[in-house]
């Protein structure tokens, strides 16, 4: 039985986790600041979307039917995000905060039941680009940009792999949220 894991699949380096996808319609200036910021930046592409969970290790068939399991225990919630961020880890060099809610507390925890994997640093975000660029060049283009904060329903998750040599997700379960 193969086993999926956030190690290698098809010889790449792969990473495995659950994003939460925003509605287009929630995210229209988020996506206009994200692309301003790699015209400039000329970071990879890849979507909005804020990580909940990840590097756990399942068969497929175990991940395939830790689904339903999802869909009955986890619930839409709404969550609120504000600020920009910068770092220099790569993949959260510069972003946008997601606040942490008692109800995204909850998602992440029953997620990290259901896919077996450790529940420990959580620093919920939206990623706007992924380099390593001199925080000067990152804080010139910040200095222009606009007042983001606001709220979004997260009632859509993506089960991905994504390869982190060449920055490629691969939507392995899409799962849709209900009340």
């Amino acid at each position: 039985m193969n086993t999926i894991n956030s190690s290698f699949i098809n010889g790449n380096t792969t990473w495995l986790g659950v994003w939460a996808i925003p509605k287009d319609e929630e995210i229209a200036n988020i996506k206009e600041v994200k692309s301003r910021i790699n015209q400039r930046l000329k970071g990879p592409d890849f979507p909005l979307h804020i990580t909940l969970t990840g590097s756990f290790e399942l068969t497929y068939e175990e991940l395939s039917n830790s689904v339903p399991n999802i869909v009955s225990s986890i619930k839409p919630i709404k969550i609120n995000y504000k600020d920009y961020f910068l770092d220099e880890y790569l993949f959260e060099a510069f972003y946008i905060k997601v606040l942490i809610s008692a109800e995204l507390k909850t998602m992440r925890t029953d997620l990290c039941r259901i896919l077996k994997t450790n529940n420990g640093n959580f620093n919920p975000h939206m990623s706007l680009y992924y380099g390593q660029e001199p925080y000067s060049k990152k804080n010139m283009i910040l200095s222009q940009l606009p007042i983001l904060d606001g709220e979004l329903t997260i009632d859509c998750l993506n089960i991905v792999s994504f390869n982190t040599v060449n920055f490629t997700s691969k939507i392995l379960h899409t799962v849709m949220l209900r009340d």
